[in-house]
């Protein structure tokens, strides 16, 4: 076990005495920032077979949370932010307030769609990749628009499967193909009918995305497992796991994918076709460069879209006029009520 205290910075990788299918979760906490009475999450959490790559996921998304309290770099003697468009492939302009934590409506925004990297095209692939798959979730949830994978597509040499499977967990995972040519893969992880985590995960290759999805659910089962070992759960969350999962248990399309496919590179693409081939209702999205007050080498970007959902998909943020629901399932507010809010974040 590593761990790290300096100032205000935690840090910490679980380790063990087996190194066979070792898994790595670690976390960090850097300290967060405070403005207007507002503060930042700056804390974060990360899973991988490599204890540097665990850690390098942990620092970026920590950054990610931090930067998005301070907003794009403004103008000078202005409010606004000059963006780039990737849809209409030119400079755009938002509004300071678009640029970082937003707590009302229009367009509630929370850290969906950052990245960071010193790479600026990984950079704006990722955030396009988490703000797409956060966009079809909310499709998956509230429309049912997705296909249940069949275990024997995915369950292979998937060490974070076959742990939970040893552990006793129950695990189910979909696919949804709305925001093509991305692939976004929802999992839920469930013991005794009760929902323990889930992870959402997307990219250009099926077999990348589930092991994404599957991992993030893997890393939050482990953050949330002790809190459901130690407390007893009420009557009303429980019903609330009930209902969410005969939600779940309701989609009935099935989907096998082929044990033949091979994953792709996904260094091996162009940004400007990807955007391409995404739903032509999608008028505008906008890269934003964040202010960075830790290590200003490393591109620290948003990726906004009035388009759609800037936030994950809890029903106290959705706004039924955004295209995301016009342009596809069309929820009204009836609809919307009768469902449980979703529990995959």
């Amino acid at each position: 076990m590593l761990f790290m205290t300096k100032k205000e910075m935690h840090f910490n990788i679980n380790s063990s005495l087996f190194i066979q299918n070792n898994i790595y979760n670690s976390y960090l906490y850097l300290g967060p920032i405070i403005e207007q009475g507002f503060m930042s999450p700056s804390g974060s959490n990360a899973t991988s077979y490599e204890k540097d790559e665990s850690f390098k996921k942990c620092y970026s998304e920590s950054l990610e949370r931090r930067s998005l309290m301070l907003g794009g770099h403004r103008k000078k003697n202005s409010d606004s932010v000059e963006t780039w468009d990737l849809i209409k492939q030119k400079k755009g302009v938002l509004s300071y307030e678009f640029t970082k934590y937003r707590l009302e409506y229009p367009h509630y925004i929370d850290t969906t769609g950052s990245a960071a990297h010193y790479s600026s095209k990984i950079a704006i692939f990722n955030g396009i990749r988490e703000l797409l798959e956060k966009n079809a979730l909310f499709l998956f949830w509230y429309g049912k628009r997705g296909s249940k994978i069949i275990p024997s597509s995915y369950i292979g040499e998937n060490v974070y499967i076959k742990r939970l499977h040893k552990e006793g967990y129950n695990i189910l995972v979909f696919l949804n193909i709305d925001m093509y040519p991305f692939f976004v893969a929802i999992s839920v992880i469930y013991k005794n009918d009760v929902i323990i985590s889930t992870g959402v995960g997307s990219g250009l290759c099926i077999i990348e995305t589930i092991e994404r999805s599957v991992s993030e659910g893997f890393l939050l089962k482990w953050q949330n497992e002790n809190k459901f070992d130690k407390q007893e759960l009420d009557c009303e969350k429980r019903r609330y796991f009930s209902n969410c999962l005969n939600h779940l248990f309701s989609i009935n399309q099935k989907i096998n994918i082929p044990s033949t496919i091979s994953p792709t590179e996904e260094n091996d693409w162009n940004i400007y076709h990807i955007i391409s081939l995404l739903p032509k209702w999608i008028t505008n999205i906008h890269v934003i460069y964040e202010n960075n007050d830790i290590q200003p080498n490393l591109k620290i970007i948003k990726v906004f879209s009035t388009d759609l959902n800037n936030h994950i998909p809890l029903k106290s943020r959705i706004d039924l006029n955004q295209k995301i629901n016009t342009a596809t399932i069309n929820l009204t507010k009836e609809d919307l009520e009768k469902m449980p809010d979703c529990p995959i974040i």
